[in-house]
């Protein structure tokens, strides 16, 4: 090349070189570093999150499974309280119901005759005298023997006429419910655990002479409505006697005594006013 063409060889050397030079340098990849940068000095930025990643983040979590949910205990109510109901009396024992005339208290329930023979838990209560009795029968009772007992006996027996020959008939038929009872009370007595054989055998007496005073006492009450007073005074004085054989049975106390002391009152009564009818 020679160097005296005009003057166009160092403008050619120029161009290549600035040319050269523009083809190794990339502009998009110049970054000015400052002299005293330290990486130490600057740390780098953190990298910003990419959608993909922050719309991840912005998602609450899922539920936790079924089996670690624990509900809310239920709250249980207690149930409403009933109102108490009305107090009950207590049910009269059927072995005694249907030997009591129209739901006479003047003798016990038998259920305790399971206890001690001898201590008598089974016993008739005692007589109390009504309050107000009616009029005409507290006369007609005042010319017996026991006047309490023939007002108590008698007063679930009343009729509108008042009188010895209206009261006859009911008197007999107290004795009656009352022979019963005792007759139950021997039959409860002998099945009781621990009898011995010498007290059955003088229990048995003792039904014997109960079944004899319920026949006396109906031949009674046969005769007196048929207006016989001699055969009634018979049979019930037979009745007497029934309940003193009954007694005559125990060669120690009698677990019956009562039942037969009151027998043989109500017989006594009886006798009094079979007396009176004219």
């Amino acid at each position: 090349m020679e160097l005296n063409h005009g003057g166009r060889a160092p403008h050619l050397f120029l161009f290549l070189f600035f040319s050269s030079s523009l083809v190794l340098f990339d502009p998009t990849s110049a970054i000015c570093v400052p002299r005293n940068y330290s990486s130490q000095s600057h740390p780098q930025l953190p990298t910003p999150p990419s959608p993909v990643s922050l719309h991840r983040s912005q998602t609450p979590p899922p539920p936790p499974p079924a089996s670690h949910i624990s509900a809310p205990a239920p709250t249980i109510k207690p149930p409403p309280e009933n109102p108490s109901p009305a107090a009950k009396t207590p049910s009269t024992s059927p072995s005694t119901t249907a030997l009591i005339p129209n739901g006479d208290t003047n003798v016990v329930q038998l259920d305790g005759l399971k206890g001690s023979l001898f201590s008598r838990p089974f016993l008739p209560f005692p007589v109390q005298p009504l309050t107000n009795p009616n009029p005409g029968l507290k006369k007609l009772c005042d010319s017996t023997d026991y006047p309490s007992l023939c007002v108590s006996s008698l007063t679930p027996f009343m009729s509108q006429k008042v009188d010895a020959v209206s009261l006859l008939i009911p008197a007999i038929n107290a004795a009656t419910q009352h022979a019963k009872l005792s007759l139950a009370a021997a039959s409860k007595l002998a099945t009781a655990p621990g009898a011995s054989e010498g007290l059955v055998a003088a229990l048995g007496s003792c039904k014997e002479s109960y079944n004899d005073a319920l026949v006396n006492l109906q031949s009674a009450a046969e005769a007196a409505a048929s207006g016989d007073v001699g055969t009634v005074n018979s049979m019930v004085s037979a009745v007497v006697t029934d309940s003193e054989n009954c007694e005559d049975a125990f060669e120690e106390e009698s677990p019956l005594f009562d039942y037969d002391d009151k027998l043989r009152k109500m017989a006594s009564n009886c006798l009094a006013i079979a007396s009176l009818v004219n």
